[in-house]
């Protein structure tokens, strides 16, 4: 950090603003005293510019115009999962700029050690999907014989619900039966995935990979394009190696997120309801 004592005139601001209360005034001027995550609170707030933690200056953040509470609630309110997709991939310019604003999203500690692997080439999909298939396929034995798929489950570290949720019981034949056939039910014929790891030493790693890739697929959906969160690829990549060197994630890191991603080849002309919000006040 880099305090210019020649444009500080000892506001507060940042002091009053820093979540590692690593700022304080002292003998009429501005003391910095690690731990420091480095959010950039400080920076934000200060009207004259003089602390930086950066290589240069921050860019404006002007107020949000007028209009903007409802347009946001439109792009919330709107936005569907996308099964459909058309064959053209989205833009790579696009894509960066989509992965741009996912980071901007909140993340534990100020951590940042998301990463994504956005994969695109139809033959690495269509081994990912092979793969994926094959997992699946092995754990239909393990389903006919639930107690001891139970404690297989936990001995490996994977959800139970793989045996205790029908739901899942039902669909994970659907699931195989549907790719010998030919038809994507697992990456539901998107040209592109996106996938979101962390290494285990972040502090809330799967959180801010939700978070991220939750900012990303609102972006999307305010510029056309269509997302879809992929359970059954995501459980697959988090549980299966194999999965997850198809598609060159390094070994030790923690897959929290997947989604399709591309341009609808469906329009949507009503919002769906949803059930009320369960809510306890206290």
């Amino acid at each position: 950090m880099r305090i210019d004592a020649e444009r500080c005139d000892l506001c507060g601001r940042c002091v009053a603003t820093c979540p590692e209360r690593a700022l304080s005034i002292e003998s009429e001027r501005l003391v910095f005293e690690p731990p420091c995550v480095g959010c950039g609170h400080c920076e934000a707030v200060c009207p004259k510019e003089a602390i930086a933690l950066g290589a240069g200056p921050l860019e404006p953040a002007p107020k949000l115009p007028e209009g903007a509470t409802e347009q946001i609630d439109l792009c919330i309110r709107t936005r569907r999962s996308v099964r459909k997709y058309k064959p053209a991939p989205v833009e790579r310019e696009i894509m960066e700029e989509l992965l741009e604003l996912a980071v901007r999203a909140p993340n534990s500690a100020n951590d940042q050690v998301w990463e994504f692997a956005v994969v695109q080439d139809p033959e690495t999909l269509r081994l990912l999907r092979d793969r994926i298939s094959g997992y699946y396929k092995s754990r239909l034995g393990l389903m006919r014989h639930r107690r001891l798929a139970r404690l297989l489950m936990r001995l490996m570290g994977h959800c139970p619900d793989l045996v205790d949720n029908p739901h899942i019981r039902n669909c994970i034949p659907k699931l195989v039966e549907f790719h010998e056939s030919g038809e994507d039910m697992l990456t539901v014929g998107a040209p592109a995935l996106i996938i979101g790891h962390a290494p285990p030493s972040a502090t809330n790693g799967r959180a801010d990979c939700i978070y991220a890739m939750a900012t990303l697929m609102l972006a999307a959906h305010a510029r056309g394009i269509g997302t879809c969160a992929l359970g059954w690829v995501q459980d697959a990549l988090a549980h299966d190696r194999r999965a997850r060197d198809v598609v060159r994630i390094a070994p030790g890191r923690l897959v929290h997120t997947t989604i399709a991603i591309g341009y609808p080849d469906e329009e949507f002309l009503r919002i769906p309801s949803r059930k009320p919000p369960i809510v306890h006040w206290l």
